[in-house]
């Protein structure tokens, strides 16, 4: 009689531990990836350069200190771009009066300087890579990438001698100051 109870018993614990019914649905997972910026940031924000004597034959400064340039292309077209710096005349803080002055930049052909912090690498071919030119920053491109990479965040790190100034003879003297605009084009 006990050997009964105790089967009754495992049967009855067999059967409340198998399920009584399964149902199995599926959802659909979704997500939309937008493009995002092509944006440039300098810094420091500042191009410097050397004190000079004035000189009525004019005189070429070399930069003391460059900005480095941190270069953001979220797009996800692998479109390229160009980097391009436009400089205004340096005016006089205290009269106002134009300087005459023009910056250039000496760029490399390479992409030495420039480091990739992620998404596409450095190519020798695509770039992101220096113009091998002398530019007058009156409107120069300086950096560029080609169709096919670019996508990601670079760091572009010019040197300061790449950077140069053409002061005019017998500027009157004073502190002179002036604006670079930097821009970034979505095309090569």
């Amino acid at each position: 009689m006990l050997i009964g109870r105790t089967s009754r018993f495992l049967i009855a614990t067999c059967l409340l531990t198998q399920p009584l019914w399964a149902q199995t649905v599926q959802m659909d997972a979704q997500i939309r990836v937008v493009p995002g910026p092509l944006s440039v940031l300098a810094a420091p924000s500042v191009l410097e350069f050397p004190d000079v004597v004035v000189n009525p034959d004019g005189v070429w400064l070399e930069a003391l200190r460059a900005p480095e340039f941190r270069i953001v292309d979220a797009r996800g077209t692998a479109q390229g771009w160009h980097l391009s710096l436009q400089a205004q005349d340096l005016i006089h803080l205290g009269r106002g009066n134009s300087l005459g002055s023009r910056l250039f930049f000496q760029g490399r052909a390479d992409s030495s300087r420039v480091f990739p912090v992620s998404g596409d690498p450095v190519s020798t071919a695509l770039g992101p890579r220096e113009v091998g030119d002398r530019v007058d920053l009156k409107d120069g491109k300086v950096l560029y990438c080609l169709s096919g990479s670019g996508r990601g965040i670079y760091w572009w790190t010019p040197d300061a001698h790449q950077f140069s100034l053409w002061i005019p003879g017998d500027p009157v003297p004073g502190r002179y100051q002036g604006q670079i605009t930097i821009t970034v084009v979505g095309q090569p």
